[in-house]
């Protein structure tokens, strides 16, 4: 138990996946479906001016074919397919993949880890939303701008946002615990060890330790690496994207320097 409370070296992987668990993916569902919390997706005001964001800088007449990664229950596949847009979503979440397909016949979905993309390529336009990026490690970065690059045409657009240095300010180190007969991330009894972890290079861990009734304890590590546009630009460059532009926040505000979120949108040469 003692060893489980050590801190974790960067992007070390807990003993259970956040994303695939069936009880927490239960959850995950109905927060991504909460119209009041940004918990697990943003809000629908949000999204209908992400969308309207994505429209006015890629609209479906010259971007019609649009790959998102990360959909989850497919909130912007549903915006995006009635402006015209020929979607296709991925997700490792099986219930939420399954829920998009369900909601939205006209798009296409697929269950896969886009860390390892096989998708029917070649489309217009790429977008990962909602902060994805910055839980990968960095190979796993690299692989999904490796993916997308090759999924992309030549020029084609690719979308995303990330958590800058700015969001983590005011959230010091902290331990927590407390008790649950059920909660979101077990439906029997355990207690929860919860920890915000600082790092260097601008790095965040929250960690919970769960210890059940019965059983051996169970360690999830969801990672946050913030970025600056100096240190995103070089990640996209290196595979052969060129930076376009970058903005406050997926629905377009302006760049200002002490932007919680960062949206960069990149383009593939040709």
């Amino acid at each position: 138990m003692y060893r489980l409370a050590d801190r974790p070296a960067p992007f070390a992987k807990g003993s259970m996946e956040l994303w695939r668990d069936p009880h927490i993916s239960k959850g995950m569902l109905q927060a991504h479906l909460d119209p009041d919390t940004d918990a697990a997706s943003r809000r629908p005001a949000f999204l209908d001016a992400s969308c309207r964001f994505i429209q006015e800088i890629a609209p479906p007449d010259s971007f019609p074919r649009l790959l998102d990664l990360g959909c989850g229950p497919g909130l912007y596949a549903q915006r995006l397919l009635a402006l015209g847009y020929d979607v296709t979503g991925v997700d490792f979440s099986e219930g939420s993949i399954g829920y998009a397909a369900s909601q939205n016949p006209g798009g296409r979905f697929l269950c896969q880890d886009y860390t390892n993309l096989e998708v029917p390529g070649p489309f217009d336009l790429a977008m990962l939303i909602y902060c994805d990026f910055g839980v990968l490690a960095p190979e796993d970065r690299r692989k999904v701008i490796a993916g997308a690059f090759e999924a992309l045409r030549p020029g084609g657009l690719f979308i995303l946002d990330v958590e800058t240095p700015v969001f983590f300010r005011s959230r010091a180190d902290s331990q927590t615990w407390y008790a649950q007969d059920s909660g979101f991330f077990m439906d029997s009894p355990h207690v929860c060890l919860e920890s915000l972890l600082s790092y260097p290079d601008n790095l965040h861990l929250e960690r919970y330790i769960l210890v059940p009734e019965q059983g051996e304890p169970r360690v999830i590590l969801n990672w946050h690496q913030a970025f600056t546009p100096e240190t995103l630009k070089p990640e996209f460059t290196a595979r052969g994207f060129e930076l376009v532009s970058w903005y406050s926040d997926v629905a377009g505000q302006p760049f200002l320097p002490d932007t919680p979120i960062l949206c960069g949108v990149f383009r593939k040469p040709g």
